[in-house]
């Protein structure tokens, strides 16, 4: 019992002097702030109304300085079952906000939806931020959380754009990935070009998945070029993927 107060009594010091880092600012408004106006378009020609165009020059103005906030939110999260327990045996007196915040017992300000749609306000100034998505985009997704960091990741880098195909093109492509990472990669693909961008750079990566013997990458390869490349089909790649 003395050894969980005295861990409980730690966790509080440490909440009041550990530094935090501070989220970027401008126009007296915070990144978060500007992340939640600019949220997502419902449609990808939806034409932005003021309001969203001046969030999205906001964050243009922040620039890289917003990227380490908008990977970690576009991450999520999922609680911490330590710090959980902690905060329950405090005293009543120490349960505040304050304690469960620097717990980190609370979810993020932004969603990971409004977060995705900060990279697209980016534009090219989000390539930076290209090789730590597409580690995520390579985290199994558990079962309990189909809606994981993987989903989140794929869904930010069709905000980038073009930028981030020569990224995904090297994990198709490489044999010893997992293969549900490949797949990760080559449904970001088609998410990118049905977003309006050339992808014509992937098809070549994406005939060789045909040949894959893992069933899931050969059949989202053959999927995507069906929708991006059918002619390429047509010209015997879809009999290239049924001889196996």
């Amino acid at each position: 019992m003395v050894v969980v107060l005295l861990a409980c009594v730690a966790a509080v010091v440490v909440a009041v002097v550990w530094p935090r880092e501070r989220e970027p600012e401008y126009g007296g408004k915070k990144l978060s702030e500007w992340l939640i106006l600019y949220k997502p378009m419902a449609t990808f020609d939806e034409v932005p109304g003021p309001e969203r165009q001046e969030a999205g020059e906001a964050i243009h103005r922040i620039g890289t300085n917003a990227l380490p906030h908008m990977l970690k939110w576009v991450r999520g999260r999922r609680l911490p079952m330590t710090g959980i327990i902690l905060f329950e045996r405090l005293p009543r007196k120490l349960q505040s906000r304050f304690v469960r915040r620097y717990l980190g017992l609370e979810y993020p300000v932004v969603s990971d939806f409004a977060a995705e749609a900060g990279f697209r306000a980016l534009g090219p100034e989000a390539n930076a931020a290209i090789p730590d998505l597409i580690k995520m985009l390579g985290e199994p997704l558990p079962a309990s959380e189909p809606d994981g960091p993987s989903n989140h990741a794929s869904s930010a880098l069709r905000c980038i754009g073009a930028s981030a195909i020569p990224a995904l093109i090297a994990v198709i492509t490489r044999t010893n990935n997992p293969s549900f990472f490949r797949v990760n990669a080559i449904l970001a693909l088609r998410d990118i070009a049905w977003s309006g961008n050339n992808v014509d750079a992937a098809i070549p990566g994406l005939v060789q998945c045909l040949s894959d013997p893992q069933e899931e990458v050969w059949f989202e390869a053959q999927r995507t070029l069906s929708t991006i490349a059918p002619e390429v089909l047509e010209k015997g790649g879809e009999n290239r993927s049924k001889q196996r």
